[in-house]
């Protein structure tokens, strides 16, 4: 069986990975694949999301990591009484840099994003966008971490900004609660070394350029809660399932001149699977 260099590099990499020291968390996926549906109604409609991101580690000198992270995506609203079915497009790359001082008990984590969404895969100064982040952190014990800092994006509607708080927290053996709060927030279980399970709060907030002129967009939010599980084949390669609700979903066209275009509000069940190529710290 011929197996994929890039496999074997991601296999040899394994004994010395250190997943918290890049994100903070007690996970690293190095390969992420995920992707959701939510069924629509004859006034709203479904969606359908699928996301591709590569997320490539390099280590230089003592605490100074550097993380480049390319990405695609792809949401797509199917057809309405009222509305035409529309593909939205994002595609751009993270470049992070975390430095660690003594005895890695503080933490800076400075990041930028270079990015485009639209619907099409265009790429010009109309559909491009750019962010940044900046997080202090400290280690107080072995089982708590906290960051604290600042998420900003240049939206089509205007400039984002968003506190964020970065926990890795152990309450118990068994437990962990994580996440980029109000980005993301897990609850995680471990049943054993091959299932865990849990609850996830995902907060989304962004905007998609138009292809009707330089100044109309789509704005999208989202706050979505779920329960999953997950099974990890071969200590690295992660299946996921996840059910639960879309519990606000919004978007609102703006300078457009079609009324084509979705324009809604409302709350609705979800459902997502996902595959990962991961490395942990436990």
């Amino acid at each position: 069986m011929n197996i994929p260099l890039w496999l074997v590099l991601l296999m040899c990499m394994s004994p010395f990975f250190k997943p918290t020291e890049l994100s903070g968390q007690p996970l690293f996926n190095v390969v992420s694949a995920p992707g959701w549906y939510i069924p629509g109604t004859d006034e709203n409609p479904d969606e359908l999301y699928v996301n591709l991101t590569v997320s490539l580690p390099f280590s230089f000198g003592s605490g100074n990591i550097f993380l480049v992270s390319p990405f695609t995506e792809i949401r797509e609203f199917g057809s309405t009484s009222e509305n035409e079915s529309i593909s939205l497009d994002g595609n751009g790359v993270l470049l992070n840099y975390v430095r660690y001082f003594g005895d890695s008990t503080f933490s800076l984590s400075t990041g930028i994003v270079l990015h485009n969404y639209s619907d099409g895969y265009e790429f010009n100064s109309a559909t491009h966008q750019t962010g940044g982040i900046l997080l202090f952190g400290k280690k107080f014990t072995k089982d708590l971490m906290i960051r604290f800092g600042l998420y900003y994006n240049k939206e089509f509607y205007g400039d984002f900004f968003l506190p964020l708080a970065n926990i890795d927290w152990r309450p118990g053996e068994r437990t962990r609660v994580f996440g980029y709060f109000p980005r993301y927030l897990v609850y995680e279980y471990k049943l054993n070394d091959n299932w865990y399970w849990g609850g996830r709060y995902r907060g989304i907030t962004t905007s998609y350029r138009l292809s009707e002129s330089d100044d109309s967009y789509i704005r999208y939010d989202d706050r979505q809660l779920t329960a999953y599980i997950e099974r990890y084949f071969f200590n690295h390669l992660v299946f996921t399932l996840q059910a639960g609700a879309s519990v606000f979903r919004r978007a609102v066209s703006r300078n457009v001149i079609s009324d084509a275009y979705p324009d809604f509000q409302d709350a609705a069940p979800l459902f997502k699977a996902g595959i990962f190529y991961r490395f942990r710290t436990d």
